[in-house]
């Protein structure tokens, strides 16, 4: 059984995709192969997860026309190749724009595939090529058809923490946020009572120790070990892509969602209000008064064990922590490989 993965653009995009491929692989003997963008960062992890990879040009809307059509109309030629050499039994997408030459070499040759959205609302490549795909897999929940799968989102941390920890943990993703930066430092100075955790970002860090840090503040440019990281926390303050609010459903973290206004489509607001109103988190949008609801949020939490407690009870609700193992089984039911 030969299965061609391909997604990326961001790491949120790229793990599912590889996570789902390592399942395959492990269980059912699969042969994997990533057919992404050379230059972009699922090269690195696929090599990282000893996958072969094959890179081919693409480019999303940034630019010009004549370079996207270029670029785009390059990588599907690439794609075809590589997949009549390959002759995959299934194509398995996480989106972005890099996985569109891959998909559209997939339409013409016939090889069915797959495609998973990690956000409540489909990215534009996903849309493009929904209706063909042999099934759609839905992070959040929706309408279910023939052709569709509820699988939650394939993340690395998948356990619940035997015991939350005594922190509260402000993380603005692993490029850190400015705005998320200077409040964590405001809240800390105004709660010196409270211990904090903030990880800053690896380009924000020396600007924002020069400035000077109060003594119940740990500030940590970047952290490879996150699993050790939330379990210090009591309540973590985040922002709402899927990657980290699955992580927080399965970790059982009881948090304060602060969606990027910048997100495409304005995602991860949909992300958070899906989350805010199963219960499983506190939404403070990044608007007006900003600092002050998002203080009045953290000691709601902080202070009420009641509140907490009934926060982790409904992200277990939420929480599918064997959601590759959903998505590689239907996708061994979409080829019709008996052996599951």
């Amino acid at each position: 059984m030969k299965i061609v993965i391909t997604g990326g653009g961001t790491a949120g995009h790229i793990f599912p995709a590889i996570s789902v491929g390592k399942y395959l692989q492990e269980q059912h003997g699969a042969e994997l192969f990533f057919i992404g963008n050379k230059n972009h960062i699922e090269s690195r992890l696929a090599k990282e997860n000893n996958i072969p990879f094959f890179g081919i040009p693409s480019q999303g809307l940034e630019g010009n026309y004549f370079t996207f059509f270029t670029k785009n109309a390059m990588g599907v030629c690439e794609a075809l190749n590589i997949l009549r050499k390959i002759k995959p039994d299934y194509v398995f997408s996480t989106g972005g724009f890099v996985s569109a030459p891959t998909i559209t070499a997939a339409n013409i040759l016939r090889i069915p595939y797959g495609i998973h959205e990690q956000n409540s609302i489909i990215g534009k490549v996903n849309k493009l090529f929904q209706r063909n795909a042999r099934t759609f897999f839905y992070s959040f929940p929706a309408e279910q058809r023939e052709n569709t799968c509820y699988s939650g989102n394939p993340v690395r941390l998948k356990d619940k923490l035997a015991v939350n920890g005594a922190k509260l943990l402000f993380t603005g993703g692993s490029g850190g946020s400015i705005k998320l930066n200077q409040t964590a430092v405001e809240f800390a100075k105004q709660h010196p009572d409270i211990p904090c955790i903030l990880i800053s970002g690896q380009k924000n860090y020396k600007q924002l120790v020069e400035q000077g840090i109060p003594a119940n503040l740990e500030v940590l440019p970047f952290v490879s070990d996150m699993k050790s990281l939330y379990a210090q926390a009591k309540v973590m303050v985040c922002r709402s892509g899927s990657g980290t609010l699955f992580e927080m459903a399965n970790l059982s973290i009881p948090s304060i969602l602060v969606p990027l206004p910048t997100s495409a489509d304005d995602h991860q607001k949909k992300n958070a209000l899906y989350f805010a109103k199963e219960n499983a988190a506190l939404l403070v949008e990044q608007k007006d008064y900003f600092e002050e609801k998002l203080t009045g949020a953290i000691l709601e939490l902080w202070n009420n064990e009641t509140k907490r407690n009934e926060i982790q009870q409904a992200l277990a609700q939420l929480a599918i922590p064997e959601s590759e193992k959903v998505i590689a089984h239907r996708i061994l039911k979409d080829i019709g490989y008996s052996s599951i």
